[in-house]
């Protein structure tokens, strides 16, 4: 097992990932330190118009806050897309079928290795949000919605398992190309709704979107965000392995093909 993780390790450029995200906190670090939200710097400080003011450094460093949930995401979704492509197309499968391993152990290896990536990269991002919410200005405007967003991190990264979950059986078991065709129906289909909304929906309501009565909701339903946020983690462990013992009982029975 230890050898197949650490073959996905390097099949990622593992080495080269932690190295950029270590050197970025690092260096996000200093800069919220030497440049605490608190502290007014001339020719960086914003105005609204209601009389409001902004550090802009806050705003800038709050999306990069943004940016490091995405990454997060979307490093999930390509740890079990791209090592499982890799070892279609270098026809690793054969090898591995050869060598005194269970074929259950392979794909275990596969929803660990997944769920390893987003443990990490949810600490990443915890770790951002906590560096710059204790050096955040006083009164700080986005600061609801950053917590908002620290609210739905885990929720996120929930569904990025349980997308992997849907998605690594097809790949595992249909391979790469077949399931490309059925991601690619999938996305064209939600992309047709979404043109039909825009074509014939009421477009208007979303540029009518109240933000402060969309926060003032987050605050009167914040119990029920905070038990979403305790029950995904056990809905997804449970659809994970679910998925896991599906694949794994289909994957023991099937034959790897000689293009494998």
């Amino acid at each position: 097992m230890g050898g197949l993780l650490y073959k996905d390790f390097v099949a990622i450029r593992g080495k080269k990932l932690i190295m950029i995200t270590g050197i970025a906190l690092v260096l996000f670090t200093i800069l919220r330190v030497v440049f605490p939200g608190s502290r007014e710097i001339p020719g960086v400080m914003a105005k609204n118009d209601d009389g409001e003011v902004l550090n802009m450094i806050d705003a800038f460093l709050w999306y990069g806050e943004f940016c490091v949930l995405m990454i997060g995401y979307g490093q999930v979704s390509a740890s079990w897309y791209r090592t499982s492509e890799l070892d279609e197309k270098n026809r690793v499968r054969n090898y591995f079928s050869a060598l005194p391993l269970r074929k259950q152990t392979y794909v275990a290896e596969k929803y660990i290795f997944t769920a390893i990536t987003a443990y990490v990269w949810f600490s990443v991002y915890m770790i951002w949000h906590i560096v710059f919410s204790a050096f955040a200005g006083e009164g700080f405007l986005l600061m609801d919605v950053s917590n908002l967003l620290v609210g739905m991190a885990l929720p996120v990264f929930c569904f990025a398992l349980l997308q992997a979950a849907l998605n690594m059986p097809m790949l595992l078991l249909l391979g790469r190309e077949k399931t490309k065709l059925i991601l690619t129906g999938i996305v064209m289909t939600i992309c047709m709704c979404v043109l039909g909304f825009v074509l014939f929906g009421d477009v208007g309501a979303l540029a009518n979107w109240d933000v402060k009565a969309f926060m003032e909701w987050i605050k009167t339903h914040d119990f029920e965000i905070v038990l979403t946020t305790i029950i995904a983690p056990l809905i997804t462990l449970v659809l994970y392995y679910l998925s896991y013992r599906i694949t794994a009982s289909l994957w023991v029975k099937k034959e790897v093909a000689a293009d494998e």
